[in-house]
């Protein structure tokens, strides 16, 4: 039996669970299995579907409040992802496709990764803010400096999630479709809509750097402002040991190495393990390819097979 994009799942479940219920005696039990029936299953559990979407989508909210601490950093990321999300949905039924519920944790986390994107294009807006700059003037500059990054990890995302659609299973395929075109759209709500919902909403009141920077980034900056100064190139390997075999007191022993003279080696062979990287890096690309290229032919081989089977089965009654 083959279920087509068209299916009333709910309504062949009913269908399906009224027959096997029929079908069952004292003598026998009849059980049913298979895509229609897992999926049924969820369009039956609907209530508790939607309540785990609702405490995802306030937990999301949630996380948002605690790190943005205003308005405007709360609202952004939320109107964003549900833009995105309309035009998901919206090629979804343009398409003619049949979303399934067992994969709708998919779209909810490209929904995050759109607030993900939204979050790091406020923070470059908030850190102008700081620095005293108008409104307009700071979405410009993190509008400016984070769209072709942006861009570039957006289209990343694209690309992963394009790799499911040269799979053989048609749902599979179609999920990496639509959620391509889902990631993608991501573009437009990030670089695009994100200043202008920031040059709409009011201007959020954010602490000075030096005010409101709390133990976790105070220990970030200090940690970056270290590893650029000439102080990180003279890193030191240090082993402490106690000595008892030659002294009664709880002495110990302490030998300081310079890194350079332990593990020197691995520097002088960066160029070495670079090319190495990038034949393994070349080598993996090549069989993805060549799995694609088999997988592509494969589903050709399947297509023809079909189309020449009425003929085959003529022939074979002909004779």
């Amino acid at each position: 039996m083959a279920f087509h994009d068209s299916i009333d799942y709910g309504e062949a479940f009913t269908f399906l669970q009224n027959l096997v219920e029929k079908s069952r005696d004292a003598n026998h039990e009849v059980y049913i299995a298979g895509q229609p029936i897992l999926t049924g299953w969820v369009y039956k559990l609907q209530k508790q579907t939607y309540g785990i979407f609702a405490i995802t989508l306030i937990a999301l909210t949630v996380a948002l409040v605690l790190y943005m601490r205003n308005v405007a950093g709360v609202v952004t990321p939320v109107v964003c992802a549900a833009v995105a999300g309309v035009w998901g949905f919206g090629f979804i039924g343009w398409m003619g496709y049949n979303l399934d519920p067992l994969v709708l944790v998919v779209p909810i986390l490209i929904s995050a990764r759109t607030a993900s994107h939204c979050v790091q294009m406020m923070e470059r807006y908030y850190d102008e803010i700081r620095l005293g700059q108008p409104r307009e003037a700071a979405v410009r500059t993190s509008m400016g400096e984070l769209i072709v990054p942006a861009s570039i990890g957006i289209f990343t995302d694209t690309a992963g999630l394009m790799v499911l659609a040269v799979s053989s299973i048609p749902m599979i395929a179609k999920l990496g479709y639509f959620c391509a075109v889902w990631s993608a759209s991501n573009i437009l709500t990030v670089g695009v809509l994100v200043p202008l919902v920031m040059s709409l909403l009011p201007m959020p009141k954010l602490a000075p750097v030096s005010e409101g920077e709390d133990l976790p980034a105070r220990t970030m900056h200090a940690m970056g402002r270290w590893i650029i100064t000439p102080r990180a190139t003279r890193t030191i390997i240090a082993a402490v040991a106690p000595i008892r075999a030659v002294s009664s007191e709880d002495w110990a022993t302490m030998i300081v190495v310079p890194e350079a003279d332990f593990i020197g080696f691995v520097a002088l062979h960066n160029r070495s393990t670079l090319v190495m990287s990038g034949a393994v890096a070349l080598l993996v690309a090549l069989f993805a390819a060549l799995l694609i290229r088999q997988g592509l032919r494969a589903d050709r081989n399947a297509l023809l097979v079909i189309a020449r089977e009425p003929q085959a089965v003529e022939r074979a009654l002909s004779a």
